[in-house]
């Protein structure tokens, strides 16, 4: 009975997985099905829709090229943010039909994303992306100039505070000492020097995060510029192809015979 029951339910999901363009899936299901264990009428429809699925179910190829043309093979593919290739060798894999995004992603983290769509039945499709010379790092897309010159803002902060905090405390020990103007001229001296050093360090820290901003909304129409022109849509002519509807008394009827047979 359970061995029946386990039957009927691949039976019925070969047909809806396959209505959902689950293909693969619906191909496993229909080679559980079309095992000797379930029943021979159930097995044999199954059999016959394994030799449909086969040919139907699309393959893609993977290439990647940087601006010069050159192919690159230091890129790892995902499919729908699923890896399905540590690196590009050549070699066709099985996929799902309908629209999909591919992520082509270099070892040093540079990616590029291609949407498109694979029609059913398409063999060694070829899914194509090229490097562009500042390809988007996996950093989510912040561009390098922007982070570079808000590392510098950053360093020129760090640098003012830690002057300012040297030079306000050399300042209060003067005022504790009170020796004003009898003080060694080289304290004075040091006084002023980590003060200037303090004041350029905020400005530098300020016009470097003012160049970090700019830049990074200058980048940001490019980036999503470059994004549209990786991303490439097409549409299908898509075959509605009905699959058998599920008829529960034949499968009721196939498993009777079976457990009689037994």
């Amino acid at each position: 009975m359970a061995q029946d029951a386990r039957c009927a339910s691949l039976y019925e999901s070969v047909q809806t997985l396959r209505q959902r363009s689950k293909l693969l899936q619906a191909r496993d299901a229909a080679f559980a099905c079309a095992s000797g264990a379930c029943p021979k009428t159930l097995a044999s429809d199954c059999s016959g829709w394994l030799g449909e699925l086969e040919p139907a179910i699309p393959r893609v190829v993977f290439e990647a090229r940087d601006e010069r043309g050159s192919v690159l093979t230091d890129v790892s593919v995902s499919v729908d943010k699923k890896i399905v290739a540590d690196r590009i060798d050549g070699r066709t894999i099985e996929i799902d039909p309908g629209e999909h995004s591919f992520r082509f992603r270099r070892s040093s983290g540079a990616f590029v994303e291609v949407k498109t769509v694979v029609i059913e039945g398409e063999k060694s499709r070829r899914v194509s992306a090229t490097f562009p010379t500042g390809a988007l790092p996996a950093t989510g897309g912040v561009g390098t100039l922007p982070l570079i010159w808000g590392g510098v803002s950053v360093a020129g902060f760090g640098l003012g505070t830690t002057f300012g905090v040297l030079a306000l405390q050399q300042k209060r020990e003067l005022d504790r000492e009170d020796c004003r103007p009898y003080c060694a001229p080289e304290r004075g001296v040091s006084l002023s020097r980590q003060a200037a050093v303090s004041d350029i360090g905020f400005a530098v820290g300020l016009l470097a995060a003012v160049a970090a901003v700019s830049l990074y909304f200058v980048e940001k129409p490019k980036t999503k510029a470059s994004r549209a022109n990786k991303s490439t849509e097409s549409r299908p002519n898509k075959v509605n192809e009905q699959s058998p509807r599920l008829w529960s008394p034949r499968i009721s009827h196939a498993c009777t015979e079976h457990r009689r047979g037994s």
